[in-house]
């Protein structure tokens, strides 16, 4: 763990929790606008927009290789933008907790219980090291709970630069061949990731999973867009 990150983890130690909606004191996001939180249709494809059927349509849904996208918000929403760039950024892990512990049975009900298990995109060994964690596992984590126990499926065979502020063409080139399979993959897996914006990471997840033997792959993400 770097210096940089042990300064995060005490900063976030130290400082109170703050609504990162309107700044006051108590919980990552309070109960008023908690409220204010619109939730996204599944019956809109998370990354075209189009009809869709559990949150892709048919073209995406054969695209990315996916069966299904369960995301609970629009990466629009300001909230969501802060909760994943305070987690991720600034060294906030317990913001994915938090989210976890409010939306987490939300995600659950969606899915048959002790029929699937969870996994997470994995980061390369140099932003584990500065970060201190990977926010896709504590989100798999979070959200799975006793139910769906996350476990480490996928490995980085390549890095990749970072895919924010990339195209559509760039993300699906950098991140192609980055992802292999660890060890026997179930039957049915459900990816967890912060956010899906192009698919690129997911479908590349998704592709390795089915060649090693997943019959049913779902992505599971905070926000879209």
């Amino acid at each position: 763990m770097t210096k940089n990150s042990l300064l995060k983890i005490a900063n976030r130690l130290l400082l109170p929790v703050t609504c990162l909606g309107c700044g006051e004191e108590g919980e990552w996001i309070c109960s008023k606008c908690l409220k204010k939180l619109r939730p996204a249709e599944p019956v809109i494809c998370v990354l075209c927009g189009k009809a869709a059927d559990d949150g892709l349509c048919p073209k995406c849904r054969k695209s990315t290789r996916l069966d299904g996208a369960i995301t609970l918000f629009s990466y629009q929403e300001k909230i969501m933008q802060e909760l994943v760039k305070t987690a991720k950024y600034a060294g906030n892990f317990d913001a994915l907790k938090f989210f976890g512990e409010k939306f987490g049975s939300t995600y659950r009900r969606l899915l048959d219980k002790d029929q699937w298990v969870f996994c997470y995109i994995p980061i390369s060994a140099e932003r584990l090291k500065e970060r201190g964690f990977n926010q896709a596992e504590e989100l798999a984590r979070a959200i799975g709970g006793q139910d769906f126990p996350a476990k480490n499926l996928l490995k980085k065979i390549k890095d990749t630069p970072q895919q924010v502020k990339q195209n559509r063409k760039i993300r699906l080139k950098n991140v192609q061949g980055s992802l292999a399979v660890r060890g026997i993959v179930p039957a049915q897996v459900v990816i967890c990731d912060d956010v899906i914006t192009t698919g690129s990471t997911l479908k590349e997840a998704a592709k390795a999973l089915r060649k090693a033997g997943a019959k049913k792959v779902i992505a599971l993400t905070i926000a879209h867009g």
